[in-house]
């Protein structure tokens, strides 16, 4: 019989509060309501992350074995620029000029 007394002095201590305690039981709970939503839409961005990361993984990959590839080429390039060589294209030569006929063509120089 004692628990009649102690629910009966809690219920008036109760009653007696102005609601504080209530109000921030129900405040802290839409707080925490809240921050499971932004938790939620945190999750989803941070997927969509995951995604793109993936993505740029694959992409280096490629564009790793591409370098790899171009730069086989190059040096096939270089050893065929080293076994055939060519002229060069940007010869600081004069070109010849209108009054010298080229040779070969019925105007060759006799001695």
């Amino acid at each position: 019989m004692r628990t009649a007394p102690l629910a009966v002095a809690v219920l008036a201590v109760l009653t007696l509060l102005p609601g504080c305690i209530f109000r921030d039981i129900r405040t802290t709970r839409e707080e925490i309501a809240a921050a499971r939503t932004e938790l939620t839409a945190i999750r989803s961005d941070l997927a969509e992350v995951r995604r793109q990361l993936d993505s740029l993984a694959s992409i280096e990959k490629s564009l790793t074995h591409i370098d790899a590839h171009l730069s086989s080429l190059r040096g096939t390039m270089e050893n065929i620029d080293e076994a055939v060589p060519l002229k060069d294209v940007t010869d600081d030569a004069a070109p010849p000029t209108p009054s010298d006929p080229p040779v070969g063509q019925g105007n060759e120089r006799r001695p």
